[in-house]
């Protein structure tokens, strides 16, 4: 069935002697050469920073000890995480496409304490407030009725970001609620994490070793590459074998395809917004928003017609055009835009 993970092949990690070892006393000092294969996937492989694919690998039971392996590399946790329950592991096909839509991993550990994870590889406006949302959520969520403030369990959000949205060049950041002056902490139960993928390689703090791993898993686009990571990390395996498997998997390559047009459609919105901010009702606004429009239809397979184009040429209104972009976003036939000219001039 579809997102079961495989059983592991017994020879799945190959020992290999290194060649020409001349005395017998190399045999205590070098060690095997372990090299780790996978199967090439049916299609392209998947880009494990799309939050649909990062949820269908993660929130699936058979990744369980991949998600922990995570939590624990964000966290680095005092004691072992020891086991997690998934609270929205499914994902519904028919929201897919639709604008506003999470994709994000609600978890409770054992010890109680929830966490949410979410993965953001394009920017949104507004990500460092919808952090602070999503552990608002994660709170009011634990609270019961009759319960005390203190039966309230702690709270961490985790954010993983496909761009710097800090601009510090830190990998990873953590923050707490403190005191201005002296920095005591008031509360262990707000933690809010964020992981800078493009950052990776720039700074890496002790103690983040295993998080580089997941950063070079999550950021691999070749099959070699997994593979590298794998052969170090057999939790980091397992989830090199789901990303295989949901790559190979018709349906899944289908719902990944419609989430990133989705999303890149959602970004186009927002530079066309940045391009109207900065025009300010200047030629360069319009002919950015009608560029837009043109790429819109084209990315979702519908042609410009020639009286189409004319009335985008001709329209120097930009809140008519930002309507008319709008409305390109869900239109199953470009020619229902120009029916939107027609009722924005009479009115209607």
């Amino acid at each position: 069935p579809l997102f079961q993970r495989k059983s592991s092949p017994p020879n799945r990690f190959l020992a290999t002697p290194a060649p020409h070892w001349p005395t017998r006393s190399c045999l205590l000092r070098k060690a095997m050469t372990v090299t780790y294969h996978l199967p090439q996937p049916k299609y392209p492989l998947l880009r494990p920073t799309l939050d649909l694919v990062f949820k269908l690998l993660l929130a699936h039971p058979s990744c369980k000890s991949s998600l922990i392996s995570l939590l624990t590399a964000v966290l680095r946790p005092s004691s072992p995480i020891v086991d997690v329950e998934v609270l929205n592991p499914g994902i519904d096909k028919d929201s897919v496409q639709e604008r506003g839509i999470v994709m994000d991993i609600r978890v409770r550990c054992a010890d109680g304490r929830e966490i949410d994870v979410e993965m953001q590889a394009e920017k949104r406006r507004g990500w460092e407030l919808r952090i602070l949302y999503n552990w608002s959520k994660l709170l009011i969520g634990t609270i019961r009725r009759g319960n005390e403030f203190e039966d309230i369990p702690p709270c961490v959000a985790i954010f993983i970001l496909g761009y710097e949205g800090l601009h510090r060049g830190r990998y990873h950041s953590v923050f707490h609620v403190r005191d201005s002056l002296d920095h005591d902490k008031l509360t262990a139960h707000l933690e809010l994490h964020v992981v800078e993928l493009p950052n990776l390689l720039k700074q890496v703090s002790p103690g983040d070793e295993l998080l580089e791993l997941w950063g070079r898993f999550l950021t691999a686009t070749t099959v070699e590459q997994l593979e590298e990571v794998a052969m170090k990390n057999e939790d980091l395996a397992g989830a090199a074998e789901r990303l295989i498997m949901l790559s190979s998997d018709e349906e899944t390559q289908r719902l990944a395809e419609q989430r990133a047009d989705e999303l890149h459609f959602i970004q186009m919105g927002m530079n066309s917004e940045r391009a109207e901010g900065r025009a300010e009702g200047r030629v360069e606004g319009l002919v950015a928003i009608r560029e837009n429009i043109v790429q819109l239809l084209a990315l979702r397979g519908l042609s410009v017609s020639s009286e189409l184009k004319h009335r985008l040429d001709v329209c120097v209104n930009l809140a008519e055009l930002r309507k008319i972009f709008e409305r390109a976003l869900s239109v199953s036939r470009s020619e229902e835009l120009l029916d939107a000219f027609e009722r924005s001039t009479t009115g209607d």
